[in-house]
Parts: structure tokens; C-alpha cells; sequence
């Protein structure tokens, strides 16, 4: 299992951990990432916890130098569908992206979760 994101930064200053569903949305797991890489240019003290396809989430992040160290990827196999009621995912979903991204919160390993 990959390591956590630090919880230091280079400069001493505590990480804010987010956790990323990166299977949801329109424009699919590209988009989502290219949001990662402007978020960590944006807030340099933010790490992800990144959640979804590995075969596919991977090679998109290891495009980005400025994601190295700062992205945790945690394999989902299962993805909501836009079909999917939210509310019966979230009762039901173990295995989705969407379930894997909210119970790290849950669990105290990040600080919000956003799909």
C-alpha cells in the first residue's frame, strides 16, 4: 500500500490533506488531475489522497513532477455512475471511488473529500 502524504512540508507547515474521487465528473479522470496539478500550484501545503481506477489514475499522474510526494493513489475498481442516486452509493458504494474518497475522511486520514 503507497505511503500517506506527509503531514510536514518542506517549510515545517502542516499538509492539508484532500481526498479526491477522480473518477467523478463530465470530463473523466484527465480533468480531474489537471484540477490536482492546479490545486498543488495554487496551495503548495495541499496533498491528495487520491481515489479510482489505478490503471488509469496512474499514468495521468505520473505526468506531473509537482504531484511526486503529494499524491497518495488508492484503487477503486467500482465507479458511480451518473445513474447512480448519491444516496444509495453512499449507503451501499463500498468499492466505488466515491465510497473510498468519503471514508478516508471518515477515518481521519484527510480533511474534506470532494467528488
Amino acid at each position: 500500500m503507497p505511503q500517506a502524504p506527509e503531514t510536514l512540508t518542506a517549510t515545517g507547515t502542516s499538509r492539508i490533506v484532500i481526498s479526491v474521487d477522480a473518477m467523478g465528473g463530465d470530463s473523466g479522470p484527465a480533468a480531474v488531475v489537471a484540477g490536482l496539478v492546479d490545486s498543488a500550484m495554487r496551495i503548495p501545503e495541499a496533498a491528495f489522497v487520491v481515489h479510482g481506477d489505478e490503471v488509469v489514475l496512474r499514468p495521468l499522474l505520473a505526468r506531473h513532477a509537482l504531484l511526486t510526494g503529494r499524491c497518495e493513489l488508492r484503487h477503486a475498481p467500482r465507479v458511480v455512475t451518473m445513474e447512480d442516486k448519491p444516496s444509495q452509493v453512499l449507503r451501499h458504494g463500498e468499492g466505488t471511488s466515491m465510497w473510498s474518497c468519503v471514508e478516508s475522511v471518515k477515518l481521519g486520514e484527510a480533511k474534506v473529500a470532494v467528488s
